[in-house]
């Protein structure tokens, strides 16, 4: 059981935070050589590749049409703007299908956001996976330098109490 969430966390390290074999090794206290085992046996490589480059294209793929359909929108409301002084039979007609399409691009905005803060929230790591991590990370630190563990205690502590509330305030 202690490997599987050994190889979970590894794993997070590894495809979503984008950090080298050695360093997911040392982070998680397993050989370098099982590290590399996990990635060839799970294809943690694709997945790592994937996530950095499609990930970030996507989001700029995104901004750039939010800013193409803002761009529409600013156009639409210009020419309402200017069939409104025209003021003819025609023209409510024309505003009216303006206006329209004002609503539908309002909505593929939003849509987007929403895709957009869901592709942000999806590569960030969640709590749970963070604190698994910190633990895994304390217990092997506490191993490799038990006399510097009272020295992180009281450092957490500090930074818990007299750090974190002033961001919070």
């Amino acid at each position: 059981m202690a490997k599987d969430t050994e190889r979970k966390t590894a794993k997070i390290l590894y495809t979503e935070q984008g950090k080298s074999a050695k360093d997911v090794a040392k982070l998680v206290g397993v050989t370098e050589n099982t590290i590399s085992k996990w990635v060839s046996k799970y294809n943690w490589k694709t997945a790592k590749t994937a996530n950095a480059i499609s990930h970030k294209n996507r989001i700029e793929n995104i901004y750039k049409i939010i800013e193409e359909l803002s761009s529409d929108r600013l156009q639409f409301n210009s020419k309402i703007k200017d069939l409104i002084k025209g003021n003819t039979k025609e023209n409510k007609e024309e505003i009216r299908e303006l206006r329209q399409e004002i609503v539908r691009t309002d909505m593929a905005v939003a849509n987007w956001n929403k895709t957009l803060d869901s592709m942000k929230k999806e590569n960030q790591i969640n709590q749970l996976n963070f604190i698994q991590i910190q633990q895994i990370i304390f217990k092997h630190f506490h191993s490799k330098y038990p006399e510097l563990t009272g020295k992180v205690v009281e450092f957490e502590e500090y930074m818990l109490n007299e750090v974190i509330p002033t961001f919070t305030q």
